[in-house]
C-alpha cells in the first residue's frame, strides 16, 4: 500500500485521523499551557492573538481535509500536511515572539495560500495530477480561506500599530 495510490487513507485515513486527534488535542492543549505559563506577567496582545487562533483555525481545516487530498495525490496531501504544519508553527512563534519579522512572514504566508486557493477555484489546479481542473467552492475551504483572511488582516492591524509607534518615537527624539 503506497500514499500515491490512495489505498492507505481511502481504507484508513478517517481512523488514521480520529485515533491522532485526541494526541493532537493534549499535545495543543499542553501547548497553551506552556504559552500561557511564559506569558503570565506579560500583556497579551489581541490582534496577535487574533491572528494566532485564525492560523490554528485554518491549520485544522488543513489538517482535516488532509486523507481527502492524499486520496488524488501525494502531492496535494503533503501540500495540505506542510501549509498546516507551518500554520501551528507560525501561530506558537507569533505568541512567544511577536517580532515584526514573524508578522510580516504571516503576513505573505497567508496571502499566499489565499492566492493559491483563488487561483484553483478560477483558473485551475497549477501542477500534479489533476492540472487544470477547477476545484469546487466547498464550505471547508471558505472557513479556511476565511480564517486565513483574519490572520493577514491582524498582521496589517500589528504591523500599523508597530509603524506608528516607531514614528512617534522618532518624532519624540
Amino acid at each position: 500500500m503506497t500514499l500515491a495510490s490512495g489505498g492507505y487513507w481511502s481504507e484508513h485515513g478517517t481512523h488514521t485521523v480520529l485515533l491522532l486527534s485526541p494526541v493532537v488535542v493534549f499535545a495543543l492543549v499542553g501547548l497553551v499551557a506552556d504559552i500561557r505559563s511564559l506569558l503570565r506577567g506579560r500583556r497579551i496582545d489581541p490582534a496577535v492573538t487574533l491572528a494566532a487562533a485564525a492560523a490554528v483555525a485554518a491549520a485544522g481545516v488543513h489538517v482535516a481535509v488532509c486523507p481527502e487530498h492524499y486520496q488524488e495525490g501525494w502531492l496535494y496531501g503533503a501540500f495540505f500536511t506542510v501549509t498546516a504544519g507551518a500554520q501551528l508553527l507560525w501561530a506558537a512563534l507569533l505568541v512567544l515572539r511577536p517580532d515584526p519579522r514573524v508578522v510580516r512572514a504571516g503576513l505573505v504566508a497567508s496571502l499566499a495560500v489565499v492566492s493559491l486557493w483563488a487561483v484553483t477555484r478560477s483558473v485551475g489546479i497549477p501542477l500534479g495530477p489533476e492540472r487544470g481542473a477547477i476545484e469546487q467552492v466547498g464550505v471547508l475551504d471558505v472557513i479556511a480561506t476565511a480564517a486565513e483572511l483574519v490572520a493577514a488582516a491582524a498582521c496589517v492591524w500589528v504591523l500599523s500599530r508597530s509603524a506608528r509607534q516607531d514614528d512617534r518615537r522618532a518624532v519624540a527624539e
